[in-house]
């Protein structure tokens, strides 16, 4: 996706999918329905509604992560140098990071289709970095046989082990009551491969039916992750989304743009992986809180977990996690906006693993 922007805040932005392209613009108060603007069947009048700044924009595309300026004239490239004087000029200056992102759609299978399936899944890869015991090195992710995968990587110590930062989102879903699992399991997993023989060797994250199941209309999460190496040494392997053979995906690739620094991406590829030794569930933070707080939890091997969260009778008020993990230490999310202030619990199971803590809602 390409884009210009103006003083008066107005934007106008374009995207490419499958060799069509689309605009939209923004007019200061909301956004005016997405037209076509050209495509390889029908020439058109190509990118003429984007002011001169587009140009740069395209210019910047599937670059590494940088920086650009913001000036009345539209966007510039800029280097560190000049982002250090910004503050004595009319610069504002914005970053961006290259996402990677697959989408199905649920009506273009036609048995889904006809049983009622709606809506759009995607899942989107926004960071991919390979950390050894002396570098941390940045992994490409690209489109190949119609899925998203990385480069190969030749695991050389057992103590290796990937970064990854990605989501899963869904929109527009309508999910018929019942239905079997067969139906939208592994509809979008995560997979590490043997890149010889394209045997899984991993599985590292598989959307969530029992979440799709029961969402209405949207659903999503964001993870950071830690994947291990060990015991790969001396293999080739690969990251894959892998999507059904039956359904074609689209790719589309973004930028995220934010000013400033993106400190908690920033701050979870520069920490070493941490790879837990024995399962954990760890005490929330903030505690006590309102509304939202922060547990996490480690795995010493792939898990199916459950978390939930109960009151003080013992009855059950959230259920937070109910699907497959990696691997790895994870966080979650409580939006407590619901509950009423009070002493609560909740409680962790993975496999044989089982741990209960508790904290205080003060509203």
């Amino acid at each position: 996706m390409v884009g210009s922007y103006s003083y008066n805040n107005k934007y106008t932005v374009a995207w490419e999918i499958d060799g069509t392209i689309y605009s939209a613009k923004y007019n200061g108060l909301s956004w005016l329905s997405s037209t076509m603007v050209a495509s390889n069947s029908s020439g058109g009048t190509m990118l003429a509604t984007i002011d001169k700044t587009t140009s740069t924009l395209i210019g910047l595309w599937k670059k590494p992560n940088t920086s650009f300026a913001l000036t009345s004239s539209g966007f510039h490239q800029t280097s560190g140098q000049q982002q250090q004087k910004s503050e004595n000029s009319q610069l504002t200056f914005v970053s961006y990071r290259l996402n990677k992102h697959t989408l199905i759609n649920l009506e273009s299978d036609t048995l889904l289709a006809a049983k009622g399936y709606k809506g759009m899944i995607a899942f989107e890869i926004a960071g991919l970095s390979r950390q050894t015991s002396s570098a941390t090195s940045e992994i490409e992710v690209g489109k190949e046989n119609r899925r998203l995968k990385s480069d190969k990587i030749t695991v050389a110590s057992n103590t290796e082990a990937l970064k990854f930062a990605g989501a899963y989102y869904a929109k527009g879903l309508t999910i018929p009551k019942g239905p079997r699992l067969n139906e939208l399991n592994l509809l979008v997993t995560l997979q590490l491969k043997d890149a010889n023989t394209d045997e899984v060797v991993k599985e590292i994250w598989t959307v969530p039916f029992s979440r799709l199941a029961s969402a209405t209309t949207t659903d999503g999460e964001y993870r950071t992750m830690n994947i291990s190496l060990n015991g790969l040494k001396g293999r080739e392997v690969y990251l894959e989304v892998t999507t059904p053979s039956h359904i074609e995906p689209v790719f589309v690739d973004d930028y995220y743009m934010y000013k400033g620094d993106d400190l908690k991406m920033k701050k979870f590829f520069a920490e070493p992986a941490f790879m837990p030794t024995e399962y954990a569930l760890h005490q929330n933070y903030p505690n006590p809180f309102n509304p939202s707080t922060t547990i996490r939890f480690d795995l010493v091997e792939p898990q199916y977990v459950t978390l939930k969260v109960y009151n003080s009778l013992g009855q059950q008020v959230k259920e937070l996690v109910n699907e497959y993990y990696s691997a790895g230490s994870h966080e979650v999310t409580l939006n407590a906006s619901s509950l009423s202030s009070g002493a609560y619990f909740y409680r962790m199971t993975a496999g044989k693993f089982t741990a209960v803590k508790s904290f205080v809602l003060v509203k």
